[in-house]
């Protein structure tokens, strides 16, 4: 199997927990549709790998980081460590361009120190519909 979108995640606002959706749009120059960050700029789109967010799962002494980021793509069989500023990924109907390096560890976090949190990242997107499919 490839790499595939395993999760959605709206955001619609600040200090609330995103909502999972089955499909999303991304439009050109600003972001997914409906969620709060949907502004335009490099920082549009969030992506976690998903083997990241099983590992913060697992944590018997959860990081501040895993309350606080809110990624609007989890994904599976994406290496995030070898994305680099300029790549392009597919899902669906959309690209997304990576533009940058986004959170990392909060300086209060108890794993900042260990950077056990690693690379999410920030994406630009071009139009087109995402769909999580099962089956």
């Amino acid at each position: 199997m490839g790499a595939v979108v395993r999760e959605l995640y709206v955001s619609r606002q600040r200090g609330q927990p995103g909502e999972a959706v089955e499909s999303a749009w991304f439009r050109r120059g600003i972001g997914m549709e409906g969620d709060r960050h949907a502004a335009g700029g490099e920082r549009q789109t969030s992506l976690l790998a998903g083997e990241t967010r099983d590992w913060m799962e697992k944590q018997t002494e959860p990081g501040l980081c895993f309350r606080r980021y809110k990624a609007n793509l989890i994904t599976e069989g994406i290496d995030t460590t070898q994305l680099n500023t300029g790549d392009l990924l597919a899902a669906g109907g959309a690209v997304f361009r990576v533009s940058g390096y986004g959170k990392k560890c909060f300086p209060e976090c108890i794993y900042h120190e260990k950077g056990v949190f690693g690379r999410s990242h920030i994406f630009g997107s071009d139009s087109g519909r995402v769909c999580i499919c099962f089956g």
